[in-house]
């Protein structure tokens, strides 16, 4: 029992700070919902978004390169953030996998402002020449901007309790901080754009 307390006191800041952040993401809907009654701070609102959408996708994209690249040098002689357990063959494999991952959501993340995020490109069996759903790419967006963004303020403490370098590397490494929220903007414009294109 003493045991489990001490493991409760432990990681009592990052428990409390993802719960901190489950209810402001819950506020943030609850106002998202509010300001969308009234229809006009809402569509200005809609339109700044639409219109910078490529500078937020941009930024979203390149904020998973770090980690991406850090996984990555995994398969080099010189491991960053893998320690001495990237020596092990298994560790790299592992490395290299999530390294592709982020490379991925890199792709992926562009594709909401290149013209195969829109139409389905030739290569694309029986969907060719078709129109992507928007729900295709709104749907896995926003689910990982919203993952990436919740596990940001539990990252940073982390990275805090253990000392300023730490705190950098987490920053800069893992900067899901700037990565969830630039991706929910960049599907918010994404959106919004798909939306004025089947009016137009």
């Amino acid at each position: 029992m003493d045991r489990l307390g001490a493991g409760a006191l432990r990681y009592a800041p990052t428990l409390l700070s993802s719960l901190l952040f489950l209810i402001v993401g819950g506020l943030w809907l609850w106002i998202a919902v509010i300001a969308c009654r009234s229809v006009g701070p809402a569509l200005r609102v809609d339109v700044w978004i639409t219109r910078h959408r490529r500078l937020f996708t941009v930024i979203a994209a390149l904020a998973c390169l770090p980690y991406a690249l850090a996984r990555l040098t995994w398969l080099s002689p010189w491991p960053i953030l893998g320690g001495e357990a990237a020596a092990d063959p298994a560790t790299r494999l592992q490395g290299l996998l999530i390294s592709s991952g982020g490379w991925l959501g890199f792709v992926l993340t562009l594709g909401l402002i290149r013209p195969w995020g829109e139409t389905f490109p030739r290569w694309v069996p029986r969907l060719a020449g078709r129109p992507v759903p928007v729900a295709a790419a709104a749907v896995p967006g926003i689910s990982v901007a919203a993952m990436l963004s919740f596990a940001a303020a539990p990252l940073i403490i982390h990275g805090a309790t253990e000392g300023i370098d730490e705190l950098l590397i987490v920053a800069v490494a893992f900067p899901c901080w700037l990565w969830g929220p630039s991706l929910a903007l960049a599907v918010w414009g994404y959106v919004g754009h798909r939306r004025r294109a089947a009016y137009a």
